[in-house]
C-alpha cells in the first residue's frame, strides 16, 4: 500500500493506529474555528480518535491508490497541518441525504489547522487527490460537500475543478450543504 504521497509543499502519509496520530486529531478538532462548519462532532479523546482511525480511516484505504485518509505535513519541517481524504462517496456520513449511492463515485475532503488557512494548502492537497482519483478509469465522479456559509471551502472545491450542482438541507446543520462534482466525460453527477 502506498504509505505516502508528495505535493510541492505537502507530505501526505497514511494514518496509523497510534497514540500520536490520535493526539494530532484531537488537537485539530479542539479548535472551535476549525469545527465551525463541521458541527460539534469533533474528537475529544485520543481513544475516540484512534477508534476513528481503526474503524473508518484505515478501512477506507485502497492499496495502490490515493483512496483513504492522509495526515498532511508541511514540508520541509514536517509540521502536522491537518488531513485529507478520498473515499467512497456512499461512505459519507451524509451520503443518504446527499443522494450519493453510486459506488463508482469518490468524495474528497479535508480539515486543516487555522495556521494553514489562506495559503492554498487545502487546494493543493485536495486537487492532488482529485486528479489522482480520476486517473482510475473505474471512477465516475469525484464529489465534494461544504456548508453554503463556508465560502472558503466552497472556493477550494471550485479550484479543484468541481462544479456546484445542488444544495440540500439537513437537520444536522443550520445552513444548507452545497454539493459539488467533477465527472469523467460523458458521466453525469449523481
Amino acid at each position: 500500500m502506498t504509505e505516502s504521497l508528495e505535493t510541492p509543499r505537502l507530505s501526505l502519509r497514511r494514518f496509523a493506529d497510534s497514540e500520536a496520530d490520535g493526539r494530532l486529531l484531537v488537537e485539530l478538532d479542539s479548535d472551535p474555528e476549525v469545527m465551525r462548519y463541521i458541527g460539534p462532532t469533533g474528537l475529544t479523546t485520543v481513544e475516540a480518535a484512534r477508534e476513528l482511525i481503526r474503524g473508518r480511516i484505515i478501512p477506507s484505504c485502497v492499496a495502490g491508490t490515493p483512496r483513504g485518509g492522509w495526515a498532511a505535513h508541511l514540508k520541509p519541517a514536517g509540521e502536522f497541518i491537518g488531513w485529507f481524504f478520498l473515499r467512497s462517496a456512499p461512505a459519507s456520513l451524509l451520503a443518504a441525504e446527499a443522494g450519493w449511492t453510486r459506488p463508482t463515485d469518490l468524495e474528497v475532503g479535508y480539515r486543516l489547522r487555522r495556521a494553514a488557512w489562506g495559503r492554498g494548502l487545502a487546494t493543493e492537497g485536495a486537487s492532488f487527490l482529485v486528479e489522482r482519483g480520476l486517473v482510475d478509469s473505474t471512477i465516475t465522479c469525484v464529489l465534494g460537500m461544504a456548508s453554503a456559509a463556508n465560502l472558503a471551502s466552497c472556493r477550494v472545491l471550485e479550484k479543484c475543478g468541481l462544479v456546484r450542482y445542488r444544495e440540500f438541507v439537513t437537520p444536522r446543520f443550520a445552513d444548507p450543504e452545497v454539493l459539488y462534482a467533477r465527472c469523467r466525460d460523458g458521466c453525469a453527477h449523481p
